[in-house]
């Protein structure tokens, strides 16, 4: 690995412009970084547009039955984060960003969704965040147009959401009126040069283009390769693509807080009611099927049964960036002059802030971070022969 640049007008090359890249050049910025992001797919408009704005540490990471051993924790730091996060970006009270530190409710319909959720809580308990268990009576008092199928509940005051495209909007402002930020509508020209990969002009290149990462162009003397040719451990990601739909909401009538129920789950934002989202390995089109968008408002409508009568507004899909242990890659790799910062699944939205922070700090002279070193590339890097 190549040592970290001393200088703090290092030049660095952000490969990705979703919401991790747009975090990293933000913080890097302000730490006196000059920073160039390249995408040539229109900043902040893949899996970062797609998702629900979910701020949910303790439904994906402990609720997650594949999971690294740190992610959870990471998913907590991060979520603690959101709350300064928000107010750097001009909004201190969250009202225009959407952001509500809590009002989540993961429900169960069956004995097999309570065992579910009673191993969550025993995990939760175990990491020192305590978890309220509610019975359906309870539940209706906070959400009272749940449907006859629902069971009981647990009330998980740690997660909560966000906006996400107006976060992605505020980004893109801070960035334009903030320091020295460049913002590209091109491929990087990531270029091999004896054994570093770099874009010209640029002392480092971070890699944070989702699930494309692997697939990234790299110039080798005359001939074209592709990035995951020279980081292996790139070749961990893989597709994972999510439908959803919108459908017409009312601040006044159910559902009032966010609901997740096994991959289902049901987020009111205003004047609408994001539905999502399916778990598509390995397809990398956003084609929206019309069945399977039945199907997730259907599942909605059995936990709440108002929304099967509301106009859909939208429909979409997104492609995350997957991992086998659902945990992002994190830090230098084997190649120097280059930094991983990709495969999030389905945290993106809740680690950027975290993410950019260790990304930054890995920049930096000294040790590397401890929770960079546990999200190391290295972990799917093929052992040496």
């Amino acid at each position: 690995m190549g040592s970290p640049p001393q200088s703090l007008r290092a030049r660095i090359a952000i490969v990705g412009g979703g919401i991790i890249g747009l975090s990293i050049a933000s913080v890097l910025g302000e730490r006196g970084y000059a920073v160039t992001i390249y995408d040539p797919n229109g900043f902040g408009r893949g899996a970062s547009w797609a998702a629900a704005g979910m701020l949910s540490p303790a439904y994906e990471a402990a609720g997650d039955d594949v999971h690294h051993p740190g992610l959870l924790r990471a998913c907590f730091l991060s979520k603690e984060l959101w709350t300064p996060w928000i107010a750097r970006l001009g909004d201190a009270g969250g009202g225009q960003l959407g952001f509500l530190g809590n009002g989540s409710f993961a429900l169960a319909t069956t004995e097999a969704d309570e065992r579910r959720l009673a191993r969550m809580t025993r995990q939760l308990e175990r990491a020192g965040w305590p978890v309220d268990f509610l019975e359906k009576d309870d539940l209706v008092r906070w959400e009272p147009g749940l449907g006859g199928e629902v069971r009981s509940g647990l009330a998980l005051t740690s997660d909560g959401r966000v906006d996400n495209r107006a976060v992605i909007a505020a980004l893109l402002d801070h960035l334009a009126s903030g320091p020295d930020v460049r913002l590209i509508s091109e491929p990087a020209p990531l270029t091999l040069t004896g054994d570093r990969i770099s874009v010209e002009g640029h002392d480092v290149a971070v890699i944070a283009a989702g699930w494309q990462s692997p697939g990234l162009s790299v110039l080798d003397g005359q001939s074209k390769r592709v990035l995951q040719d020279y980081i292996p451990a790139l070749g961990a990601l893989k597709a994972v693509k999510g439908q959803m739909l919108a459908v017409d909401g009312d601040p006044d009538r159910p559902p009032r807080h966010t609901l997740r129920h096994g991959s289902v789950y049901v987020v009111p934002r205003g004047d609408r009611v994001i539905i999502g989202a399916t778990s598509e390995d390995g397809i990398e089109h956003r084609r929206v099927d019309g069945d399977t968008i039945a199907r997730l408002r259907a599942a909605a409508g059995r936990l709440v049964p108002a929304l099967s009568e509301r106009a859909v507004r939208e429909t979409w899909a997104g492609i995350r960036p997957g991992s086998p242990d659902h945990a992002p890659l994190i830090g230098p790799c084997n190649v120097p002059g280059v930094i991983l910062a990709c495969g999030h699944f389905r945290n993106g939205i809740l680690l950027s802030p975290l993410t950019a922070d260790l990304v930054a700090d890995c920049l930096e002279p000294g040790p590397e971070p401890e929770l960079a070193a546990a999200f190391s590339p290295d972990r799917f890097s093929p052992a040496p022969v």
